[in-house]
């Protein structure tokens, strides 16, 4: 069956990103129903582009191939993942695809990946996959994240799949707009400022609003229980719990000092919080109360 290549290109958080996705040509209507929403233009979520410079240039070409289930003779557990620094290229290898991140030059990458053709769902994390290193030589975090801007403030939720956040963004959000679904940027400015960048990630139901970037009014680590509480999170939980959701599988010890440095400012700025909540949206109550508190109180 011939190949028909799809080509697509589109900005987010600045980074101009460019895909070259080859597949069978059966596989068309298959790729436009699981990532129709990809395809849309999203220059208006870049944010106001004369504010900083784009973090970078990526192209990625992906081959969808027929799939490999063995190493050897030993089939490969479906958790296994690994990566690997090669001087400026870091190689991924899992059970659903194989590639190499290469930086080209400064800010240009270029990326090339082979997926099994079984696994659609794993183009989606190919490309979250080499953003966050190319976010990450910028000083940036991409986050397992949610926002939500109420009342003009942005507010993050983060946690593992399964915790609530998407929930958070489309149901529970109480007057406030999606920010993001999924994976939200964030970066700490040279005032000290800590901002982030909606990303267009997982929004199959095509309910985000553009904004530009946003000051973070706080960052919750969240999990569903049945009643409502809020505390602040102390620095050394946060950190583990930041490196958890938004370190990149890099192993480059520049790349990482970087991230460190900005997951030490995040954790000191006093905007981490515990959230417990039942699903419903009353749990607003604690975080307007608790944002609205002067910030050494």
């Amino acid at each position: 069956m011939s190949n028909n290549p799809i080509n697509l290109s589109w900005n987010i958080a600045g980074v101009e990103i460019g895909l070259r996705l080859t597949t069978r040509l059966a596989d068309r209507d298959h790729f436009d129903s699981e990532y129709g929403w990809l395809s849309k233009p999203f220059a208006s979520l870049r944010g106001d582009s004369t504010a900083r410079k784009a973090a970078g240039n990526l192209l990625l070409n992906v081959e969808f191939a027929p799939p490999w289930a063995t190493r050897g003779n030993v089939e490969v557990d479906e958790r296994f993942f690994r990566a690997a620094a090669k001087g400026k290229a870091v190689a991924f290898e899992c059970s659903d695809f194989v590639g190499t991140l290469h930086n080209r030059s400064g800010s240009v990458y270029e990326a090339d990946f082979k997926l099994r053709d079984t696994a659609f769902p794993a183009l989606q994390t190919v490309i979250r996959i080499c953003l966050s290193h190319v976010l990450a030589d910028q000083g940036e975090l991409l986050l397992h994240a949610a926002g939500v801007v109420r009342d003009g403030k942005l507010f993050v939720f983060s946690g593992a799949s399964g915790t609530g956040k998407t929930t958070i963004a489309t149901e529970l959000r109480a007057g406030g707009t999606a920010f993001c679904v999924d994976r939200v940027v964030i970066g700490v400015r040279q005032d000290g400022r800590i901002i982030s960048q909606a990303t267009p990630f997982s929004d199959t139901d095509g309910i985000l609003e553009p904004h530009p970037p946003h000051e973070v009014s706080g960052i919750f680590f969240i999990e569903q229980g049945d009643h409502d509480a809020l505390a602040r999170c102390n620095s050394h939980h946060a950190a583990k719990l930041l490196l958890r959701d938004g370190m990149p599988p890099s192993r480059n010890s520049d790349r990482d000092t970087r991230l460190l440095g900005v997951i030490e400012t995040i954790c000191h700025s006093r905007l981490c919080y515990n959230l417990v909540f039942r699903r419903r949206p009353d749990f607003w109550a604690l975080i307007d109360s608790a944002t609205n508190e002067p910030v050494g109180s």
